[in-house]
């Protein structure tokens, strides 16, 4: 009860408020970045974005000290999807950096399913 009384005051209310727009901000950072480079993503208005970086997309960013989820448990997904958080701009430029260069030196990330 103690953390719902904290949770609606006028502070935590104007806090909330704030933090969606900071986020929606860095969310579009994110976007746009993937938008520019022609990953397709699931629009999203939450913490995460849903960017099918093909297979093996979410390993060479790993490689690279990046960690986004796989999403091939997801249902209706598969393992060319990956769930990336939506960080803050140096973080976020970071990520697309190492994505261009797994890009320009394998086609893995845009693979179609072997299958």
């Amino acid at each position: 009860l103690a953390v719902m009384a904290a949770a609606t005051t006028p502070v935590a209310r104007v806090e909330a408020h704030d933090r969606a727009v900071t986020l929606a901000r860095w969310r579009q950072v994110l976007e746009t970045g993937l938008v520019r480079r022609g990953v397709p993503f699931v629009p999203s208005a939450t913490s995460f974005v849903l960017a099918r970086l093909g297979y093996g997309g979410a390993s060479a960013l790993s490689d690279q000290g990046i960690a986004v989820r796989r999403c091939g448990t997801f249902p209706g997904l598969d393992s060319s999807w990956s769930r990336i958080a939506v960080r803050p701009p140096p973080t976020t430029t970071y990520l697309l950096t190492a994505l261009d260069q797994i890009r320009s030196t394998t086609d893995r990330p845009h693979r179609q399913d072997p299958r």
